[in-house]
């Protein structure tokens, strides 16, 4: 900690709050309503807490958090801590309320700023050391009390408090006025996208291209009966080699036993009860289903491992590559990467990602996204949480797939968009039954090419604004530190020091809680 100004001190959290302190029950009445806070309630990181839901005293009083105005309420269990889940009590109307058992509550002493307190714990720094002090089990660990109370921190005297605080929200407020901008304009840049993506597959930005190459548009039925027909003569292909090595088993010159080919499964077609439903498309697209499009092969959609397939205990440092949600939303494939055995990979050959393969997000905030596998890394592994498709490139382009299945009629098909609300998952056996707008291969590929150099602009602006906000996330981090270094705002020698506030406060013996000034 660097040298603080002469008029401050150290303390610990308990010299200047309660932790966790109890509260006489006696006043309120038993068949009173009181504000109920869930965990939910507390935003992450800005403090704004929701405290319009009410239930009745009798039903909360045991078995919950109890709080009243000013109290500060810190998150103390993962992730919700390290996602700053903290929030001072504003005023309530009946001056008690409840909440979830995993919050601390911490009750400024009188003549301590409970705002003042609230920066402190809602700071990275703070945050940082009680993550490395949790205790428990995985998923479950949480700040012990002790870590709270015996932590110290810079304390100044009461009124360069009010003036830290103050100072602290009006830059706050700047910057998120700025955060304000940089989210609408990301809204703006998701908007302008879907309205691409929905132009590109209705036969709308390549409206022009149809126009100009008439020589290159293939019926949708000529498209459709080669692909049966090509799928139908790799089947009677591979059921002639397995009837050959049958034979020559039988024969006794080969040991290894056969494996009968499996006739591709029936794709049932689009029903008109279906398209009525779905966008009107060009006379030279069709709606196929995912099955149509998969490649021949075998393992051409799945998803990945159930949990008892392929366990943390399987991972090794080198080896086979696994792929998990983060690779594919970061759509980086080389990110903190993990790895299984040969023969492990062997086992999961169902799981397994070629290059080229485009890997969906089944389950995430949100699912639905996707990535294209990049054409020079290793086959790898797909874990539980991701799906894969392997398209047939012979009649259909990766890229125009890919985009396609981003798009706003395909989530809705998956069911990921409800009222605009992100449901949680996407079963394999639900993506099969949709319908894919798909016209030739040579319209697929423009409309590729016209998307690529659209949505790349997207991509790099995109790219500055997540930038433009870790900046501010730095720059709050940034007055924070100045605020409790004392190098926010000027200090003045008429503040009465803060050693002399400590020593009274050694003295104060708990009251009654009273109504404080709480953050909105």
């Amino acid at each position: 900690m660097t040298e603080l100004p002469k008029s401050w001190a150290e303390c610990r959290l308990s010299d200047i709050a309660e932790v966790n302190p109890s509260l006489d029950r006696c006043p309120y009445p038993q068949d009173g309503a009181v504000h109920f806070v869930p965990m939910g309630a507390v935003e992450a990181e800005n403090g704004h807490i929701d405290v319009s839901a009410m239930r009745p005293y009798s039903e909360v009083r045991k078995g919950y958090t109890a709080f009243v105005p000013g109290d500060v309420l810190f998150a103390k269990i993962t992730p919700c801590m390290e996602n700053g889940k903290m929030a001072v009590v504003p005023d309530l109307p009946n001056s008690v309320g409840c909440g979830s058992t995993e919050f601390h509550v911490l009750r400024a002493k009188e003549e301590i700023s409970p705002d003042y307190i609230y920066y402190f714990v809602s700071s990275k720094s703070f945050r940082f050391e009680a993550e490395h002090k949790m205790t428990g089990a995985v998923g479950q660990k949480r700040v012990p009390t002790s870590f709270v109370a015996e932590h110290t921190l810079p304390f100044p005297p009461l009124p360069e408090q009010h003036r830290i605080v103050a100072r602290i929200e009006e830059l706050f407020s700047e910057l998120d006025a700025s955060v304000e901008s940089l989210t609408r304009a990301r809204a703006l840049l998701g908007l302008y996208r879907q309205s691409l993506l929905k132009a590109a597959f209705q036969g709308k930005l390549t409206a022009d291209w149809r126009a100009a190459n008439p020589d290159k548009l293939e019926p949708p039925e000529t498209l459709l009966s080669r692909i049966r027909k090509e799928r139908e003569a790799r089947y009677a292909k591979a059921l002639e080699d397995w009837e050959a090595e049958a034979k020559a088993r039988a024969n006794g010159d080969v040991t290894r036993r056969p494996n009968r080919p499996r006739r591709p499964d029936p794709v049932s077609p689009v029903s008109y009860a279906e398209l009525s439903e779905l966008p009107a498309l060009p006379c030279e697209w069709a709606y196929l289903r995912p099955s149509e499009m998969a490649s021949p092969g075998n393992y051409s959609i799945g998803i990945g491992p159930f949990g008892s397939n392929l366990k943390v205990s399987d991972y090794r440092p080198a080896g086979i590559p696994l792929i998990f949600v983060k690779n594919i939303t970061r759509r980086n494939f080389g990110l903190d990467l993990k790895y299984v055995t040969e023969a492990k990979a062997a086992e999961l050959l169902a799981h397994s990602a070629e290059p080229n393969d485009i890997l969906i997000t089944k389950m995430g905030d949100p699912p639905g996204q996707c990535a294209i596998y990049p054409s020079e890394a290793p086959v790898a592994i797909i874990t539980a949480d991701c799906l894969k498709f392997r398209v047939w490139e012979e009649f259909f382009d990766r890229r125009f797939v890919a985009y396609l299945i981003e798009s706003t009629p395909v989530q809705k098909q998956l069911g990921l968009l409800v009222r605009g609300v992100a449901q949680k998952k996407i079963s394999v056996e639900r993506f099969k039954t949709i319908a894919m707008p798909v016209p030739s291969l040579p319209e697929q590929v423009e409309i590729g090419n016209r998307l690529d150099a659209c949505l790349s602009v997207v991509q790099v602006m995109d790219f500055e604004i997540t930038s433009a906000l870790t900046r501010i996330e730095a720059l709050r981090q940034s007055v924070l530190n100045r605020a409790f270094s004392g190098r926010l705002v000027p200090q003045d020698p008429n503040d009465e020091p803060a050693s002399a506030l400590l020593a009274r406060l050694q003295y104060q013996t708990p009251t009654t809680p009273i109504r404080r000034r709480g953050r909105a």
